[in-house]
């Protein structure tokens, strides 16, 4: 099932698509501007397939600390 979601997803217009470490989760990497559409025909395309299609943004901020502990990492 993930390579046919894979293949669809490539058809379709993605720009990247992978197989994430977290399960059977396929990862798709879009245009903003293509994102709607892509969802849309994704939901379409895959509908006999079990799962859902979520849109996501990518964080251009990245981690930040709020706080930094200076005590020092006890040894094991």
């Amino acid at each position: 099932m993930s390579r046919r979601a894979l293949e669809t997803l490539r058809e379709l217009g993605a720009r990247a698509v992978w197989l994430s470490g977290s399960g059977p989760t396929v990862m798709a990497l879009c245009d903003a501007a293509d994102a709607d559409s892509l969802c849309d025909r994704a939901t379409a395309s895959l509908d006999e397939l079990e799962g859902r299609v979520t849109m996501m943004t990518i964080d251009g901020a990245g981690v930040a600390a709020s706080e930094y502990d200076k005590s020092p990492i006890p040894r094991v």
